[in-house]
């Protein structure tokens, strides 16, 4: 073998090697991201969007979400909402049916962000327990006032 060609085969395999270290944390990394997903107009939540932050970025107008049916929903499904326009949000359950536990509320059907100056910021993150509807309800500041219904 000439004289370097060993030292050239282990930095060629050394680089490899950290190429392809470099390409596993990317794909790591990768499979950690949020799912986003903007509606700027009213959206029925699938089941298959579990894990989703929905935002109303962009939109001209009212945006509702109805939550999905909960009939074959697994415990510990979640998805998560942030509010991004100063547009009214309404986050409902599906067919009104009072099972959203919330602040004060322990049977509501829907959690509506409408006082115009308070809207941007709002988040909540819902988590079916098998029975009703948790929601974690995040003010942007202490004045927001989210309508319970």
């Amino acid at each position: 073998m000439p004289a370097g060609t060993k030292a050239r085969f282990i930095a060629r395999k050394s680089q490899s090697a950290q190429t392809r270290n470099k390409e596993n944390n990317m794909a790591l990394w990768r499979n950690n991201l949020a799912k986003l997903s903007t509606k700027i107009a009213s959206y029925q939540v699938l089941s298959a969007d579990v894990g989703t932050i929905f935002t109303n970025r962009g939109a001209s107008g009212a945006v509702t979400f109805t939550l999905p049916a909960v009939a074959d929903l697994p415990t510990g499904w979640w998805c998560e909402f942030f509010v991004a326009a100063n547009q009214s949000f309404v986050i409902a359950s599906y067919g009104s049916a009072d099972n959203i536990t919330t602040f004060n509320d322990l049977t509501a059907d829907s959690i509506t962000i409408n006082t115009s100056a308070e809207r941007i910021g709002f988040g909540s993150t819902f988590v079916w327990d098998g029975t009703g509807w948790l929601a974690f309800n995040h003010l942007g500041a202490e004045t927001q006032t989210p309508t319970i219904a």
